[in-house]
């Protein structure tokens, strides 16, 4: 692990801390695109008593700053808030994927928005306190990963130049399922309610096998920038799995629309493979479609 560093010898505002993890820049980055794992991630440092001279700690509002997808590098930016600390704080996760040794960097970055609104008598105790809480989220994000390791997830994303409710209603209403590849979809009651059946038979399959899936979740605030909408495969090749979409409202109309498959039992790498192309092709299928007739 690299040392902290800061921008200023006088009270810097930027801390960070790099490290090479032995996994793959997909896990970490689903990982740390949800708010529940950064929130434990961040209960565990010392950051929640860093504003504080009481011995309970601070509880912090979470709010996703910017995501960034690319092949080989993603970034992802939490602010942190808490009415009794005078700065937002922002935390900065990028990430880095050396594929010859199947390794990610993480550069773990924070920054305080406006710390000169903190009081000079707490400056030093929170200038220590910043470069501590960079090792401590490194050393939990790898404790996290080794304790999490039962499951097994493949990921992809995209950015979709499009509003969030216009990439949510051509996904839930399974729009990109209608084509080429997919014949006789049956939806059973309502495309966004939990416990809808999903029905339909590939084109391909000459025994016509019936696939079946039920809505197993659903997550649509008009008053929070991320939703989530859930399926469990229940007939047909896909068992022993959840699919996931996840889908973040971007500034510019744009959306972070990301879909990942919850394995419940080991899979080979074959299927591995195979699951990771038809992944791409499908999130290909929905940005080209959606942006070429949101109009």
């Amino acid at each position: 692990m690299e040392p902290c560093s800061s921008t200023t010898s006088h009270f810097p505002k930027k801390y960070e801390a790099s490290y090479v993890f032995s996994d793959t820049i997909s896990r970490l980055f689903l990982t740390l695109a949800e708010l529940h794992n950064i929130e434990e991630l961040n209960s565990k440092t010392q950051l929640p008593y860093l504003f504080t001279d009481k011995p309970t700690p601070l509880t912090f509002s979470y709010t996703v700053g910017e995501i960034t997808s690319l092949e080989y590098s993603k970034k992802v930016i939490w602010r942190l808030d808490n009415k009794t600390v005078p700065t937002p704080i922002f935390y900065t996760f990028t990430l880095i994927s050396n594929t010859l040794d199947n390794t990610t960097l993480l550069v773990f970055e924070i920054l305080l928005g406006q710390p000169e609104k903190i009081e000079l008598a707490k400056r030093a105790k929170i200038v220590s306190g910043c470069k501590k809480v960079c090792v401590e989220m490194i050393n939990n994000i790898e404790m996290f990963l080794q304790i999490n390791n039962d499951n097994i997830y493949d990921y992809g994303a995209n950015i979709i130049k499009a509003p969030m409710e216009l990439v949510w209603n051509y996904v839930t209403n399974l729009k990109f399922m209608k084509n080429e590849y997919i014949k006789d979809l049956v939806i059973d009651g309502s495309p966004d309610k939990v416990g809808t059946m999903l029905k339909w038979k590939f084109v391909k399959d000459p025994e016509e096998n019936i696939c079946k899936s039920r809505v197993s979740y659903v997550s649509k605030s008009p008053n929070k920038k991320k939703w989530k909408y859930k399926i469990v495969p229940i007939e047909g090749p896909f068992q022993m799995q959840e699919i996931d979409f996840v889908f973040i409202n971007l500034e510019n109309n744009s959306t972070f629309f990301s879909v990942y498959h919850d394995f419940k039992e080991q899979v080979s790498a074959e299927t591995m493979e195979t699951v990771s192309k038809k992944k791409k092709f499908l999130l290909n299928l929905i940005k080209e479609s959606i942006e070429k007739n949101k109009e």
